[in-house]
């Protein structure tokens, strides 16, 4: 028997545990109007597939959408006028363009749930029915609990963001009452007469707290998530082929669905990271020293919360690769296993560790290694401190 895999599934469950990391993500996005799709066992498919929510609830999510689309367009308007006011400001052009790649982003996963739903149903395919996914060991709760965690921590940033950057008041009635009229006057050019609380000035703070939300969520929940289910297959892999002895066809096969499975997450992460690599270096380019300076509490522990999902995004691929490949080479090297093995069948394994196709990737664009993630740290350092210096030798 292949020691390396267990001979009975998981807990029970036919479809493995990494599935419902993705359940459990769309669950709350259907509960909370963010999306209009969520991710249910289908019986003719006998898998987990996407399936629409109900009719009122995609009318809720248009409603959202259209709301926090009209926020969206009145913050892009104001950073154009802000640049076009500072010509002479570079940072006023990063932050435009900084404020361009967040909103198309949050654009394209609204048109994605909308129009594309067959891409995301094929990952989850792919994420049921092969031999690593479907005889893990990874404990359910710790599936689930990963995403509703950075779901909460999501809606924390953005409740914090609307209290910050949109100056929303929930302390005092009082309070809140102007801060309704401020984004009616915003977002509709009108002032509105509050006759109950669902006049249009709830809307108008819907729209604003969605918008924050949306801002957040590509790579705080969806890309993160991603991460780790890419990190946890690593683990999983590793722990499979250390119980081995030699290299036989089992591990051979196994190993040809690690890779089958990681390219799977990659096409679904490809989006997430070339989003997320872009907003960070138009964003603490310029900000990072200035951001973490800030004498605002609030503002200061999202700030805090930024970098440690930056440093998780820098870091965590970074291990996923080195574990497969380290683990890799140890059971190659083992009783001098690579003798066991064809010249193809070594070619290959060798060419993935040359060419990193063992790695979380965005897309052609780049390959999350440790020579990338270094890259990126050096110049997020190095411009933010120039911009830094520059605006205080500018004060004086």
């Amino acid at each position: 028997m292949f020691k390396g895999i267990p001979a009975v599934t998981h807990v029970g469950n036919s479809r493995g545990p990494y599935v419902y990391m993705f359940f459990v993500t769309y669950y709350f996005a259907a509960v909370l109007l963010i999306s209009p799709v969520i991710v249910r066992f289908d019986e003719k498919k006998q898998r987990f597939a996407v399936k629409r929510c109900n009719v009122f609830q995609q009318i809720g999510c248009l409603m959202v959408q259209i709301l926090s689309s009209i926020s969206a367009v009145k913050m892009l308007q104001g950073m154009w006028s802000h640049m076009v006011a500072n010509p002479g400001y570079i940072g006023a052009y990063f932050d435009f363009f900084n404020g361009v790649i967040l909103h198309c982003y949050s654009i394209t996963i609204i048109y994605f749930n909308w129009f594309r739903l067959e891409k995301f149903d094929d990952f989850l395919k792919s994420l049921q029915e092969n031999l690593l996914v479907r005889q893990s060991n990874m404990a359910l709760w710790k599936a689930k609990l990963l995403p509703a965690f950075f779901w909460c921590l999501t809606f924390y940033m953005a409740y914090i963001w609307s209290l910050i950057v949109f100056q929303i008041q929930f302390s005092s009635w009082d309070g809140f009452v102007a801060s309704q009229n401020s984004a009616v006057m915003e977002l509709f050019g009108q002032r509105a007469v509050f006759l109950t609380p669902t006049g249009l000035g709830i809307l108008a703070i819907i729209g604003k707290f969605y918008h924050g939300f949306y801002i957040h969520l590509p790579h705080n929940v969806f890309g993160t998530v991603g991460l780790f289910c890419a990190y946890y297959l690593a683990k999983e892999f590793s722990k499979m082929i250390l119980k081995e002895e030699d290299v036989s066809p089992e591990v051979l096969k196994l190993y040809k669905d690690y890779k089958i499975t990681l390219k799977s997450v990659n096409a679904i992460l490809t989006p997430f990271n070339l989003h997320f690599v872009s907003m960070t270096l138009t964003y603490h380019s310029i900000h990072l020293f200035d951001a973490l300076n800030t004498t605002v509490p609030l503002w200061k522990i999202n700030t805090y919360l930024y970098i440690m999902y930056l440093a998780n995004f820098l870091y965590l691929p970074v291990k996923t690769l080195l574990i497969v490949k380290q683990n890799m080479k140890k059971l190659l090297w083992n009783n001098q296993n690579y003798r066991n093995l064809s010249m193809g069948q070594l070619k290959v394994i060798l060419d993935d560790f040359q060419s990193d196709s063992l790695a979380v990737k965005g897309g052609r664009s780049f390959t999350i290694n440790s020579m990338f993630s270094g890259k990126v740290i050096q110049q997020l350092i190095y411009y933010s401190m120039l911009n830094t210096v520059a605006n205080q030798a500018i004060a004086i």
